[in-house]
């Protein structure tokens, strides 16, 4: 029975972390600009979000760290490049929830 308390507390310390990386809205939008069946690098989403790739480099690696994305080998010089990773069905589930409470705080601005 010891076990099982100490491996609750670390999904409770991966819950909480993979929730922290994912409030900074930056890092949702680049999960939302990930293609499902593909990959792709900082400079092509430091584009998109007209941001700067070093910026955008660091939340990557941030969202490889919690899980929410890979990164896919490729030889030196190229740049890192990520795709979703197939093990984290909990990204899109928590995208859904930080969207749906965003939508209640902009409705409850409105009153």
């Amino acid at each position: 029975m010891a076990g099982s308390k100490g491996g609750g507390e670390r999904r409770d310390r991966e819950e909480h972390y993979r929730r922290a990386a994912l409030a900074h809205p930056l890092r949702r939008e680049i999960l939302r600009l990930m293609p499902e069946d593909g990959e792709a690098e900082a400079v092509g989403i430091a584009a998109e979000l007209a941001a700067v790739p070093g910026h955008i480099a660091y939340h990557l690696r941030v969202l490889r760290t919690c899980g929410a994305l890979q990164g896919v080998a490729k030889d030196p010089p190229a740049p890192p490049h990520f795709r979703p990773a197939p093990q984290a069905p909990w990204v899109r589930k928590m995208l859904a929830e930080f969207d749906e409470r965003d939508r209640e705080d902009d409705q409850g601005g409105r009153d």
